[in-house]
């Protein structure tokens, strides 16, 4: 549990990095440590996790790699790849989920389309471009 924890914690700190201006280029220094981090975490899950989270985790980590959130197309892959990955991790660590993979795809964290992103800081009255 502690190496997935880590595992989705690279990747919330990776992403993480473009929730605010200016964005990193991808050889800033801390870009290059979210992604060393990411990659150590990823390679990390190899030796420990069961069959189906090597394989959702996979699938995810080679989707994200390349993933460009402002298209929608990739963003209902994505929540999907992630949800998928979500409910290998926990059925590995709880032995039993009451979600399903469409409601956990439906609850996916972290992620919003530009339109959902420019709707939310409005909301909070932060303002936009």
């Amino acid at each position: 549990m502690k190496d997935y924890e880590r595992f989705i914690t690279a990747y919330q700190n990776d992403t993480s990095l473009y929730d605010y201006d200016p964005r990193p280029t991808e050889s800033s220094e801390a870009k290059i440590k979210a992604r060393n981090e990411h990659w150590a975490a990823y390679s990390n899950l190899f030796q420990i996790a069961s069959d189906p989270v090597v394989r959702a985790a996979s699938d995810f980590h080679n989707f994200w790699w390349e993933y460009d959130p402002t298209d929608e197309k990739q963003f209902k892959q994505f929540s999907a790849l992630y949800a998928k990955m979500i409910m290998a991790m926990r059925e590995d660590v709880s032995e039993r989920t009451e979600l399903s993979l469409e409601e956990m795809e439906y609850r996916v964290p972290f992620v919003f389309t530009v339109k959902q992103s420019t709707e939310s800081e409005t909301a909070r009255g932060e303002p936009t471009e």
